[in-house]
């Protein structure tokens, strides 16, 4: 097998093995795309890539986080085709929310922490956009998190920003 399909056949085996565990979410994090961009060609490759690795017969819940970039583009496209995920991951200190398809059939995971930045946000102004993304989209399950890792903030800034998140949280159930 060439080293791709290697990878894929390996990315399959341990969504199988974590779904014999009992796991209900797997998420498969996607920064290049965002970041880089990508071609119709790769649209192609990545659709074909995610559907050989997603099992046809799934029991969690599959999703991609798309981050370090604009994931507009990407859920446009993402939105009008069946690949077998059933969440989208944007992050949205990079991507525009008016920008989006009026539409998204995806559960929403919205990346409104900044991983990548040591500032920490104004409560006030997370809970003012996901009031709005809540507004647009009608979303029946919205996950609140950070944009990108966390691993390359400070520990205290890292846990100040995961408290607010809960906090935030608090404040939708």
């Amino acid at each position: 097998l060439s080293d791709s399909r290697t990878s894929l056949w390996i990315s399959k085996q341990v969504i199988i093995c974590l779904e014999k565990l009992g796991i209900s979410f797997i998420q498969l994090d996607e920064p290049a795309i965002p970041y880089y961009g990508i071609s119709k060609k790769e649209e192609q490759l990545f659709i074909k890539s995610l559907r050989s690795v997603i099992p046809k017969e799934k029991k969690a819940t599959i999703a991609v986080h798309f981050y370090f970039g604009d994931a507009a583009k990407i859920v446009k496209w993402l939105s009008k085709i069946d690949i077998g995920i059933d969440a989208v991951g944007i992050d949205f200190i990079k991507t525009n929310l008016s920008a989006l398809p009026k539409r998204i059939p995806f559960v929403l995971i919205a990346g409104v922490i900044d991983g990548q930045n040591s500032l920490i946000e104004k409560e006030k102004d997370i809970i003012a956009f996901v009031r709005k993304l809540i507004k647009i989209y009608k979303p029946e399950v919205l996950y609140i998190t950070h944009n990108a890792s966390l691993e390359l903030l400070p520990e205290a800034i890292a846990a100040k920003k995961v408290a607010m998140l809960g906090t935030i949280q608090k404040k939708f159930s």
